[in-house]
């Protein structure tokens, strides 16, 4: 096989949970999903048959659910080209939003809730300040509905919140290029920049849940090169490749078969994204949407939801049992603490509601106080 060896892999990600649980092959990631929109809608089926009309409940199919979860993905775009995130941000939000609708569906849990949270635990994860307040009121929400949230979103994740990004070995490919002389350095900037743009359009697809980042940098560049024909393709393949070690070459077939398939993965993405800014596209998917929500809305399980009364009721009840317990412990170290005092005091008997009392030792007597020495005779 092709060793990792030969791409600018971010140091440690074979041992990391993104390289571990977070890469799928096509069929496992269609599986995965068929399985997840099964279980949801089991679930509603059953609602239907606990009493209420099962008319009431329309579950979604999978293609329904996925054109449901892709409208909504399309607005963390709008919203990150909003608040002019950095790469890094971006790439996370985008990121996030795949994992949790790969452990959760969206028949579960309402994704007009989880989009802004998932852009909240983003910046945390990124270490970039965003006011929830403010986030909450874009998005017409109270901001504790967001930080309730928080929780649940970080389970679906698997509290798995760290992401490896193609920004890295893109910059790390682009210096081994610097080191070809017949590659001119302000055309690498350009590509630099180019390839990012690609890497970010490719979350428009499953890229990053298919590939590590280094070979989505890697096709990236390639891409963008075939367009601004700034270098021989295989004088970038073999700079960018080539480490001081083993020679490409005894893998440049299926190097190259692999590249391929990544970047028409990248070019999909491009593609949608023009077509996604489109305002005839964004009319239909918005059309489209509202059918969905509306179709959803009674599917949704109220107690995973922060906005209805049955969440609400829930919480006091568990506020209510968490200070029960509180209460219990405070009045169980009182009583033991009170029973060391007697103990310490003399008394071993318990309390018994009254003022606590030393009582008097009838036996014990006293020294007589010592006679006080004669006073000297001064004359």
């Amino acid at each position: 096989g092709i060793g990792m060896d030969h791409f600018a892999e971010v140091p440690g990600i074979q041992d990391s949970t993104h390289f571990r649980f977070w890469l799928f092959t096509k069929d496992e990631l269609k599986q995965t999903r068929k399985s997840l929109n099964q279980g949801a809608q089991e679930r509603i089926k059953k609602m239907g048959n606990a009493g209420d009309s099962p008319s009431k409940f329309k579950p979604l199919n999978a293609k329904e659910e996925r054109h449901m979860r892709l409208y909504f993905h399309n607005q963390l775009f709008a919203a990150c080209a909003r608040y002019r995130f950095p790469f890094d941000v971006t790439a996370t939000v985008h990121t996030f939003w795949k994992r949790f609708y790969l452990s959760r569906s969206i028949m579960d849990f309402d994704p007009r809730l989880i989009l802004p949270t998932i852009i909240y635990l983003a910046t945390k994860a990124e270490e970039t300040h965003i006011n929830c307040e403010e986030l909450a009121r874009m998005y017409k929400m109270k901001d504790e509905w967001i930080t309730k949230n928080e929780v649940p979103v970080m389970e679906g994740l698997n509290f798995q919140l760290k992401v490896y990004h193609a920004k890295r070995p893109i910059k790390d490919y682009v210096s081994r290029l610097r080191k070809n002389p017949s590659v001119p350095d302000g055309n690498l900037d350009k590509m630099e920049k180019l390839a990012q743009q690609l890497v970010l359009d490719s979350y428009f697809t499953d890229a990053c849940l298919h590939y590590p980042p280094a070979q989505i940098a890697l096709a990236s560049l390639m891409i963008i090169n075939r367009k601004e024909k700034t270098i021989d393709e295989q004088s970038l393949i073999e700079s960018c490749t080539n480490t001081g070690g083993e020679k490409i070459s005894a893998h440049e077939e299926k190097l190259k078969q692999r590249l391929d398939e990544v970047g028409r993965m990248l070019q999909k993405g491009e593609d949608l994204a023009k077509t996604w800014a489109s305002e005839k596209k964004k009319k239909l998917n918005e059309a489209a949407a509202k059918i969905y929500v509306k179709k959803i809305k009674p599917c949704l399980d109220p107690l995973l939801n922060p906005s209805t009364e049955e969440y609400k009721k829930l919480e006091e009840e568990n506020n209510a049992k968490k200070e029960a317990a509180r209460m219990k412990k405070r009045k169980r170290r009182r009583e033991e603490e009170e029973a060391r005092e007697r103990k310490l005091l003399g008394s071993d008997e318990p309390d018994d509601g009254q003022p606590f009392t030393i009582k008097r030792n009838k036996s014990f007597k006293p020294k007589p106080r010592p006679a006080a020495p004669p006073l000297p005779d001064l004359m």
